[in-house]
């Protein structure tokens, strides 16, 4: 299973390359039907090679703490969105509870 999506991924003048800008990225990995991202080399394969180049390009040129920022700014926003995801979730499954109830009942009368 490949690690790695790049010979030389720790490369601080990574560039993107004008002839293959445009092509289509597909991360390259070795992750089958049957893999699981339980499994923690899995795991790292999918989070190592996810990464487009442009994206792992301009990473490698932040500096630590722009780049602590950003996690940090990224990790508080993407908790928000869960917590606000999950309530919705509890509001649906409610809703869905209530609609279900009310058919029973519907269809008992009839």
């Amino acid at each position: 299973m490949s690690f790695f999506r790049y010979a030389d991924v720790f490369s601080d003048d990574m560039e993107i390359d004008p002839a293959t800008a445009e092509e289509e990225f597909v991360p390259d990995w070795d992750i089958r039907n049957k893999d699981s991202v339980m499994d923690e080399l899995v795991a790292r394969t999918l989070l190592f090679n996810i990464s487009a180049p442009l994206d792992h390009a301009r990473s490698r040129k932040m500096k630590n703490q722009d780049l602590g920022a950003m996690v940090l700014s990224n990790q508080a926003q993407s908790n928000i969105f869960v917590t606000e995801l999950y309530r919705r979730w509890i509001e649906a499954e409610s809703v869905r509870e209530s609609l279900e109830k009310e058919t029973l009942s519907l269809k008992r009368k009839v």
